[in-house]
């Protein structure tokens, strides 16, 4: 069905087969019911230095500033700042934050001002509620956590004291 509007424009237009146009394609809204294929990158109408990319076969990279900023390669290892994250020990996730002079990195986990946050470790045989070691922060009583199983085994207080929960301090 194709019609034209009283500026010229076609509207009300149906195909059932493939579309296949020369030029661009523009509108408002887009929706498909079925994949999308595209050859490299979306890119960012107007800031042309940001863009999702398709880099290589089964890689996916986001940039900004036009510089590459994360990657998820073939084989599911994710790098932040890491361009080749399986070049790091074969980690599942790398984050570098800069490798001049000065340049610091880290991970930041932030939650409420009364609750405690969690790094974890699990075996593959865990299950998803169980953990087999963890380091955390608890920010109402202001003390760095460490466990091993799921018990707390010693607490780093605000002042620098250390308390041992159950074991010896072995030097």
């Amino acid at each position: 069905t194709l019609s034209k509007d009283g500026d010229g424009f076609f509207t009300g237009v149906t195909t059932t087969g493939s579309l296949v146009s020369s030029g661009a394609i523009s509108g408002t809204t887009g929706t498909f019911s079925g994949d999308v294929d595209i050859a490299d990158k979306i890119v960012h109408t107007g800031d042309t230095d940001t863009a999702i990319r398709f880099a290589d076969a089964d890689t996916i990279t986001a940039e900004t500033g036009g510089s590459e900023r994360v990657r998820i390669d073939s084989n599911g290892y994710a790098g932040i700042g890491a361009n080749d994250p399986h070049l790091y020990y074969s980690k599942t996730l790398v984050v570098n934050a800069g490798d001049g002079e000065g340049d610091g990195g880290g991970i930041t986990i932030k939650g409420g001002s009364t609750h405690t946050n969690y790094l974890m470790f699990a075996d593959s045989n865990s299950g998803a509620a169980r953990y087999d070691g963890y380091v955390g922060y608890n920010h109402n009583t202001q003390k760095l956590l460490l466990g091993a199983g799921q018990n707390p085994r010693a607490e780093l207080d605000s002042t620098g004291d250390l308390t041992i929960s159950d074991g010896d301090l072995v030097i």
